[in-house]
C-alpha cells in the first residue's frame, strides 16, 4: 500500500475506526500521496448503534480519530443535500492500457494492481458467461448469498461488484456456517450462490438436506480448487442447479476460464471468458478460440484484452 501510494494516485482512503485498521492507514498520511482519510464506524450500519458501539468500546476495539483537515467522518460525508456534478465517464479500455501489473509469487510480498478497468471488465465477463437462452441472470431480480471473504479478489469481484452491477439483493454473512447458510438459501429464496468445493460438499452432506427446498437456486459457481464430479452431480440432483466452474488468478482480476452455459463438462474449469486471450498451458484452449496475450510480449494491455499477466513461474522446491 505504501509503495503503491507513491506511484499511483490515491487521494482518499475509506477505513474504519478500528484498532486493526485505522492506525495502519494513519501512518500513510504525510508519507504518500494520501491526503485525507474517510473514517467510518461499523455501528453506523447496525440497527442498534449504541449497543454495538458499547460492545466494541468495551472490547477496546475502537480508536479516537482526530478532528482535523486530514480526516473526514463517513457520516459527515453523507450529510449533504445530494447535489453533485456528474463525472464524465472515461474509456475503460484506454484506462486499462499500461496498467502496472505486479506479479505475486508465493515466496514474495508483492501484490497485483487491479484498476477500475480491470474490475469493470471482470464484471462484464461474468455477465457474459451467464447469457444463455433465456439468460440465467436477470437484472434487479436476483438474490445472492455471500459467505466468501470480501477482501479476496474472488468474492470482491464475483460477489460484491457483480451483485451491485446487476442490482441483486446481497445477503452478507461474516463467515461460512453450514447450518445458517442452508437456512438462508431456503428461507430467503436465494437464486445465486458462489462458493468453493468444500462448501458444496458440506451442503450435499448436511443431515436432512433432501427435505430442504433449494430449487430456487439457478446460478451457482465454484472456484479456488477442483470440484469433485460426484459433488457436482449430487448438488444438481438436490437442487436442479448446475454448478459452473472457473479458474482465475489475482493477476487476471481474477477472471480466467469459466463453464459455458449449456456446455458444461464435469471435471473441467471451462474455457477462456469472453474478451480474454491466453498463451498459457495452464488453460487448454480448443482450436478456434482466442488466447491471452502475455505481458512478457507486450508492456501494455491489448485494446481487445480485458486483463494481462506475466509468465507464471514454478515455485522452487525446498532442498
Amino acid at each position: 500500500m505504501s509503495t503503491r501510494s507513491k506511484t499511483a494516485k490515491p487521494i482518499f482512503v475509506i477505513t474504519l475506526d478500528l484498532v486493526t485498521l485505522y492506525p495502519q492507514m494513519k501512518t500513510l498520511l504525510g508519507k504518500t500521496r494520501l491526503k485525507k482519510l474517510i473514517v467510518g464506524n461499523i455501528a453506523e450500519m447496525a440497527s442498534h448503534r449504541d449497543a454495538v458501539n458499547a460492545s466494541l468500546a468495551a472490547a477496546k476495539q475502537l480508536v479516537d480519530v482526530p478532528a482535523d483537515g486530514q480526516h473526514i467522518k463517513f457520516e459527515e460525508l453523507l450529510n449533504n443535500d445530494g447535489r453533485h456534478e456528474p463525472a464524465k465517464p472515461r474509456d475503460l479500455l484506454e484506462t486499462n492500457r499500461g496498467a502496472p501489473i505486479h506479479r505475486r509469487h508465493y515466496w514474495s510480498s508483492q501484490g497485483s494492481h487491479a484498476d477500475h478497468a480491470n474490475l469493470s471488465s471482470a464484471c462484464r465477463q461474468y455477465w457474459e458467461t451467464a447469457q444463455g437462452e433465456p439468460p440465467l441472470i436477470e437484472p434487479a431480480k436476483e438474490r445472492m448469498l455471500i459467505v466468501l471473504p470480501l477482501f479476496h479478489i474472488y468474492a470482491l469481484s464475483a460477489n460484491m461488484l457483480l451483485g451491485i452491477r446487476i442490482g441483486a439483493e446481497l445477503i452478507l454473512h461474516a463467515r461460512f456456517e453450514l447450518d445458517k447458510a442452508i437456512a438462508e438459501l431456503a428461507e430467503k429464496h436465494v437464486t445465486m450462490f458462489l462458493g468453493v468445493p468444500t462448501m458444496y460438499m458440506g451442503i450435499i452432506g448436511f443431515p436432512g438436506i433432501d427435505k430442504v427446498d433449494l430449487r430456487v437456486l439457478k446460478y451457482c459457481a465454484s472456484g479456488g480448487a477442483p470440484l469433485p464430479v460426484e459433488t457436482l452431480q449430487e448438488f444438481k440432483r438436490l437442487t436442479g442447479c448446475q454448478i459452473f466452474e472457473g479458474c482465475g488468478m489475482t493477476e487476471t482480476s481474477p477472471s480466467g476460464t469459466f463453464t459455458p452455459v449449456g456446455a458444461s463438462k464435469p471435471g473441467s474449469c471451462g474455457i477462456p471468458v469472453p474478451g480474454l486471450r491466453s498463451n498459457s498451458s495452464m488453460f487448454p484452449i480448443p482450436p478456434g478460440l482466442c488466447r491471452w496475450e502475455s505481458a512478457a510480449k507486450s508492456s501494455s494491455a491489448d485494446r481487445t484484452s480485458c486483463a494481462v499477466t506475466g509468465r507464471m513461474k514454478q515455485r522452487p522446491r525446498k532442498a
